[in-house]
């Protein structure tokens, strides 16, 4: 339920248009169990990237991937929060990890989370 609610807020609302999104249902991709969330304070590297390059490669932020989840990181968080109407704590827990995730599927195409190696390193509710 929530899924088919974040895919219609991507497809249907700002973050839709903005990022031109579209295309036929996704499946999971069996993300791995207990993956923290990423936000202020995380340690530098893969994860914090994997963040960081979903932003800069749909042209959601022109912030260049450096694995630090610094003020600029953590700013893009929350706009993207904002345009979800969800609460703006900067902080990619599963459900904005899931959002990350359906981006990627609905506008690179199926397994292209997996295929960049993210998958398992941002949370995401599946």
């Amino acid at each position: 339920m929530l899924i088919e609610r974040v895919r219609r807020l991507l497809v249907c609302g700002a973050v839709g248009a903005a990022l031109a999104l579209g295309g036929p249902a996704i499946a999971p991709a069996s993300a791995a169990p207990g993956v923290p969330d990423i936000g202020p304070g995380s340690e530098p590297g893969w994860p914090v990237q994997c963040v960081q390059a979903i932003y800069y490669m749909t042209g959601f932020s022109t912030f260049f991937p450096d694995t630090v989840y610094g003020p600029q990181t953590e700013a893009d968080t929350r706009r993207l929060e904002r345009l979800l109407g969800l609460p703006e704590d900067g902080i990619v827990d599963p459900v904005v990890g899931e959002v990350m995730y359906l981006v990627m599927e609905l506008g690179s195409g199926p397994g292209s989370w997996k295929t960049i190696g993210c998958w398992d390193v941002v949370p995401s509710l599946h």
